[in-house]
């Protein structure tokens, strides 16, 4: 294993959370993030790419989706047409219970740094089955300025649950995790990594787990002799369930160790996956930052709501020729600019809207502006009303279409507003994405 950093970390966790109701019903955690019903695994994904520098060409890319309905080179195609992810050397798929210690042990054995992207989006089973974190994390390897991966390890045990007696696979009997995985399996590899490492306990400002139920974390900080031991994405799910969760707390508590913290993170299951990071070099140039929110104003999930996800109705008819020869640019998203009268238009056109020029030109828009005007739309195929949003861009176009379904409020005249990228329907067994407006900030 040679030295590999992460030169850049973005993510992104959903709003919604289940309400009490369904709490109680599906054994859930309460601060379980779910995605909203417009979002999927590649607007997940979408959003953790927005906030990397842009860059024209990627090293690999190594990508781990554990339930999308298209496929893995399509989604990084929808993302190269949207502008967010450069042309990438090659793409590398990762097992979909793949786990961040997986992702960053395949990135130290790789020769050039790529970029890797980690999204946990599982759909409900059933409308009582348990809940398991939705969020999305995009890190692009290289210089250490966020952090340095000073040891991976792994190890492949048969650890049989024998106290389970149902057949899901992701339901591990908690006496099990915490006696034998955590007990055994976990004790090891901790042993292992901090070996492999150079560091002791006393170096380590806590241990992210995933392991597939929830920890008594103050019992586990006293056995491993650490101040903190935490749990990514509620601690539900099997290995890898909380992949991109569990990463992404780990970077966050590095942040606010300061310029000597160390994170272990541990994904136990058959076994189990561990690292360590230690700060990288942008530590010691910026004060430690409050550990972010994982959620703006979160909305809860009615029955309905969740009904609704777990059985999802079918679409409508589309046409895939459509498809090929408008989604480029209505992922762009481009607009036209006419060379006569200066006016910007979208969607791109070969005749100028406003004067009937046809010396027009395509003009990538912004995705920033400002609520113009606004209206509900009741009649729309939706469990709830439908805000329908007119925006004029920032440098110039005006924007038509949805507001987002998880927006904190209404939207008003005046609102500072971005677009955002949301599935709007499946049809004939393809996906339709489409910008809506979200408040910006």
């Amino acid at each position: 294993m040679h030295e590999v950093g992460i030169a850049d970390v973005s993510g992104y966790v959903p709003a919604y959370r289940l309400d009490d109701y369904l709490t109680r019903e599906t054994a859930s955690s309460p601060d379980v993030s779910v995605p909203g019903p417009d979002e999927d695994a590649f607007t997940l994904m979408w959003e953790s790419l927005t906030g990397l520098p842009r860059v024209e060409a990627e090293g690999p890319v190594l990508l781990r989706v554990p339930d999308s309905d298209i496929e893995t080179r399509a989604l990084v195609a929808h993302a190269r047409s949207n502008g967010v992810l450069g042309e990438p050397a090659a793409v590398i798929p990762l097992a979909p219970d793949a786990g961040a210690p997986d992702l960053l042990a395949l990135a130290a054995r790789l020769a050039q740094p790529g970029l890797g992207l980690l999204v946990d989006h599982r759909r409900p089973a059933g409308a009582g089955a348990p809940a398991t974190a939705s969020a999305a994390a995009a890190v692009r390897f290289g210089p250490p300025r966020v952090a340095r991966v000073a040891a991976v390890a792994a190890r492949h045990t048969l650890t049989f649950d024998r106290w389970r007696t149902g057949p899901a696979p992701d339901q591990q009997d908690a006496r099990f995790v915490e006696e034998a995985l955590v007990a055994v399996e976990g004790d090891a590899l901790l042993a292992d990594l901090l070996k492999a490492a150079g560091r002791t306990t006393a170096d380590l400002a806590g241990v992210v787990v995933t392991c597939g139920t929830r920890l008594r974390g103050a019992r586990w900080a006293k056995r491993w002799e650490v101040p903190s031991v935490w749990q990514a994405g509620g601690g539900t799910g099997g290995p890898g369930a909380s992949a991109a969760h569990a990463l992404l707390t780990a970077l966050d508590r590095l942040r606010a160790a300061g310029p000597d913290g160390a994170v272990a993170v541990l994904d136990l299951g058959w076994g189990g996956g561990g690292a360590v990071l230690t700060a990288g070099t942008d530590a010691a140039e910026k004060p430690a930052e409050p550990a972010a929110s994982a959620a703006r104003g979160t909305k809860a999930y009615g029955l309905a709501a969740w009904h609704g996800r777990a059985t999802e109705a079918p679409g409508p008819w589309t046409s895939p020729a459509e498809l090929w020869r408008e989604m480029p640019a209505l992922l762009g998203p481009t607009g036209y600019r006419c060379s006569d009268c200066g006016g910007i238009g979208f969607p791109r056109a070969g005749v100028c809207e406003l004067c009937g020029s046809f010396e027009v030109a395509d003009r990538p828009l912004r995705r920033t502006g400002v609520v113009a005007t606004h209206s509900v739309d009741h009649l729309f195929d939706s469990s709830d009303p439908v805000q329908m949003v007119v925006v004029d861009l920032d440098g110039g176009g005006r924007f038509f279409g949805q507001a987002v379904r998880d927006v904190p409020r209404r939207l008003a005249v005046g609102d500072r507003v971005r677009l955002v990228l949301r599935r709007l329907h499946t049809a004939s067994g393809l996906p339709h994405y489409f910008w809506k407006v979200d408040l910006d900030g």
